[in-house]
């Protein structure tokens, strides 16, 4: 008899504990995810990308091509003028559209470069910086275009 109280006595120590774990990590996640995750930009890749088209172009909303990245939340911040395409049609883009911009991946750009050079277009690197596309468990590095400098 005595040893099954043991036992009963373990387990529910045992849930205790777990109970206690469980609420301290929410206490303290919470506000972590809540208040620190939010204001960083690397997991918001295409918060990042409206910011610099918005930079390049306030009170506009151009068209942006987008090779290598094709997340749905890109084109809900961008708007209708979003293309997500190849680096030719990147290229295309920019040709159709001198206003505009193209973004590039690291992976896409040595395609992108190619083809801009084939249609002896010079475009200009406005700006490049790293995120984390969280979707896709995945680092990139990222270049804004344009078609002329800004």
């Amino acid at each position: 008899v005595l040893g099954g109280v043991h036992v009963a006595w373990q387990k529910e120590r045992t849930v205790v504990a777990a109970t206690v774990a469980i609420a301290g990590a929410l206490l303290v996640l919470a506000p972590a995810f809540g208040r620190i995750l939010p204001g960083l930009d690397g997991p918001w890749v295409s918060r990042t990308v409206a910011g610099l088209v918005h930079k390049y172009s306030p009170g506009s909303e151009p068209v942006v091509a987008s090779v290598g990245y094709d997340e749905p939340s890109l084109v809900f911040l961008l708007g209708t003028g979003t293309r997500l395409t190849g680096a030719a049609g990147a290229v295309r883009s920019l040709q159709d559209h001198p206003d505009g911009y193209a973004l590039v991946t690291g992976r896409e750009k040595a395609a992108f470069d190619a083809a801009a050079d084939a249609a002896k277009l010079k475009p200009f690197a406005l700006d490049t910086f790293r995120g984390y596309n969280y979707s896709k468990g995945k680092w990139l590095t990222l270049t804004l275009y344009g078609a002329k400098p800004h």
